[in-house]
C-alpha cells in the first residue's frame, strides 16, 4: 500500500511505495536467452549487424 509523506526539505507532499522492493523478484531471469543468442550467430551488437 502506498504511503503519504510530507518533504520537509521541500515543502511537498510525495508518494512511497512500499511494495516496490517486491516486483524485480516477481520476474524470473531466464539466462538461456542470452546463451541462444550466441550460438545462433546473431549478435545484434556484434559489427556488421
Amino acid at each position: 500500500m502506498p504511503e503519504l509523506r510530507k518533504d520537509l526539505v521541500r515543502n511537498e507532499w510525495v508518494v512511497i511505495a512500499t511494495d516496490r522492493a517486491l516486483r524485480p523478484n516477481d520476474f524470473p531471469i531466464n539466462k538461456q536467452g542470452v546463451h541462444n543468442l550466441a550460438i545462433n550467430g546473431f549478435c545484434p551488437f556484434c559489427e556488421g549487424n
